[in-house]
């Protein structure tokens, strides 16, 4: 199996670290980036926005209707999942549409929940 991208170990890491978690790969963990990561992982909105887009692409405003809440407070963490490389926009006209970055992602969450002993 090949190693991970080396630009995951810039500011993707976190996502390259669960992906290749999931594929198999083992990385060595650096505690800063698991910090950074339970950071990211640590507000539960943006968990609810990874949870709703594991299920399938969607709007900012189709997300805020489903989490009941603005979309402006949907589009910063959006703005955050976006930096560390969690999530991407894809433009549609005026519009953009966000999907996990990698489809691995939602496996990775997923093997995260069940690993700590959480119903799925």
């Amino acid at each position: 199996m090949m190693p991970p991208p080396a630009r995951w170990f810039s500011r993707e890491c976190t996502i390259g670290a669960v992906a290749s978690l999931v594929a198999g790969v083992a990385l060595a963990l650096d505690p800063s980036e698991l910090c950074r990561a339970g950071s990211v992982l640590a507000d539960a909105t943006r968990c609810r926005i990874l949870a709703r887009l594991a299920e399938a692409p969607a709007y900012p405003a189709e997300l805020a209707a489903a989490l009941h809440t603005t979309r402006a407070n949907v589009s910063n963490h959006l703005a955050c999942l976006r930096l560390h490389g969690l999530v991407q926009g894809t433009p549609e006209g005026r519009r953009v549409r966000y999907r996990l970055a990698r489809p691995s992602l939602g496996e990775a969450l997923r093997a995260l929940v069940a690993a700590m002993g959480a119903q799925p």
